[in-house]
């Protein structure tokens, strides 16, 4: 028996980290359609997100990727199967398009001051982003960005099953 190429263990890796029942929030480039219900606010995906609503806001919800995050206090909750998973607020993982040269990338990075944490042989990256936004707002703004083939927020524990 002939051991599964490694592309078609990758996929079924990438599927399972992606599935709706997991605390990982995907967006690919230019393959979601964001909106937000509550409040009347809109995240696009695009650079007016940089204007959602931020860090200490309450009882705030969005819809990012078809994911729903939901604030409560000080912290963001992506809500998935019943279950609310807390999303850690200063840290991402992003992957590039193949496409994208080392100077574009960096300049990517740089330009968000993002540090990058740790990198796997997939070309995933973890960055941390810092202080000063949200990881949620980050996701917002980033989904859809044509030099990405990849953002997620990190997200720990099971809260509230309701």
């Amino acid at each position: 028996m002939r051991p599964a190429p490694a592309s078609a263990i990758l996929l079924a890796l990438l599927a399972a980290v992606a599935a709706p029942s997991t605390a990982c929030a995907t967006a690919t480039a230019g393959g979601a359609q964001d909106g937000a219900t509550g409040g009347g606010e809109t995240a696009t995906g695009d650079s007016e997100a940089a204007e959602a609503p931020g860090i200490g806001e309450e009882g705030v919800e969005r819809t990012i990727a078809g994911r729903r995050f939901v604030r409560r206090g000080e912290n963001w909750y992506l809500e998935s199967g019943g279950r609310r998973f807390r999303v850690l607020p200063d840290s991402l993982s992003l992957q590039f398009q193949d496409g994208a040269t080392e100077e574009e990338r960096r300049d990517f990075l740089a330009s968000r001051g993002f540090e990058v944490v740790r990198s796997n042989r997939l070309g995933i990256l973890d960055v941390r982003t810092g202080p000063d936004r949200h990881a949620v707002d980050w996701l917002a703004e980033l989904t859809g960005n044509e030099i990405l083939a990849l953002v997620d927020v990190h997200t720990e524990g099971a809260y509230e099953e309701e």
